[in-house]
């Protein structure tokens, strides 16, 4: 970090994880230096050894600006531990989080959520809505939950958000108490597990662990690509990011929660995702991967999901829908 010594404790730590962003990480810098607010912030931009010039563009914004850190790392090592890097060196009492390719719309939003923090002091965490930008179109679009009539709830969320296909709380858009955060994102978990999204766990620990407020404002755009995880075309790949997901609300289920009811809901979506997936699964080792009891060790979670599997095959195949 750029003169380690020389970094001083403010009132929010803006983190942003970057990798190969040379392309966007400009727009995410402005957008966030132009924050009109009067608490105090620094800008820590965590970049895991890019190779396409990320680099040279944080240090110039960080020879113009005092507020701007780069944290960087010898090699690459992975969004988990480019993560942990950057947020062990966090002093501020809060944090803020932007993604290299994505950027801040709202010049309040650091203003609007402190505030809201301070006056509400059994939130530990606020977020509010996004818009998606797609790339490929140069084009920003509306409010992402407005436009699909989502009504984000506040306050204990837990089973709400563990147990809901339809509400996500985007990165960008989050403002939290450093400690909390601090507390919540396992990054030894992550890896342990292999994970292939870090926020949803992150998320959910944290609903178990304080109030989230989400507040109806746009506060950031969400970079939409064809290389996006959930928008991949390789659908092998979005079967394994889907199972990802699942195996993360089923983990956090078990955890803390063992309700019957909220279990047969998370059946019921898991069942949904898999017809869903179904038809474009091209790779032969996924099938044998459904039935691979010794990775998990836990044979009757397994052969339930197999016979899901199956059946759900069977349907597809009987109603001619199989590609």
């Amino acid at each position: 970090m750029r003169g380690l010594k020389s970094y001083q404790k403010a009132d929010i730590d803006v983190v942003v994880l970057t990798y190969n962003h040379a392309f966007y990480i400009e727009a995410n810098i402005l957008s966030i230096l132009k924050q009109k607010t009067s608490y105090r912030f620094n800008l820590l931009i965590a970049d895991d050894c890019s190779t396409d010039g990320t680099r040279a563009i944080v240090e110039k914004w960080m020879s113009q600006d005092e507020r701007v850190y780069l944290v960087s790392t010898d090699s690459n090592v992975g969004s988990v531990e480019n993560a942990r890097n950057v947020i062990g060196k966090c002093q501020s009492d809060y944090l803020a989080l932007c993604e290299g390719d994505d950027f801040w719309i709202d010049d309040e939003k650091l203003q609007i959520q402190m505030d809201y923090l301070k006056r509400n002091p059994g939130f530990g965490m606020v977020h509010g809505d996004v818009c998606y930008y797609h790339q490929e179109k140069n084009e920003l679009g509306g409010s992402v939950n407005l436009s699909k009539g989502v009504r984000f709830p506040s306050g204990d969320i837990f089973e709400q958000y563990l147990s809901s296909d339809s509400l996500f709380i985007f990165t960008g858009s989050v403002l939290i108490e450093r400690g909390l955060f601090q507390l919540c994102a396992n990054y030894d978990l992550f890896k342990e597990k292999k994970w292939m999204a870090q926020d949803l766990p992150t998320w959910l620990e944290l609903s178990k662990q304080t109030k989230i407020a989400y507040l109806d404002r746009i506060f950031s755009a969400y970079r939409l690509s064809n290389e996006s995880a959930s928008r991949s075309r390789n659908s092998d790949y979005l079967y394994r990011f889907h199972q990802s997901i699942f195996d993360v609300r089923y983990y956090y289920w078990k955890k803390y929660s063992g309700d019957l009811k909220l279990k047969t809901r998370l059946d019921y979506m898991y069942s949904l995702s898999l017809l869903a997936d179904i038809r474009a699964i091209k790779s032969r080792k996924i099938f044998f991967d459904l039935v691979n009891v010794k990775k998990s060790g836990n044979f009757h979670w397994e052969l339930k999901r197999w016979l899901q599997f199956l059946f759900l095959s069977v349907i597809v195949f009987v109603c001619g829908k199989r590609e």
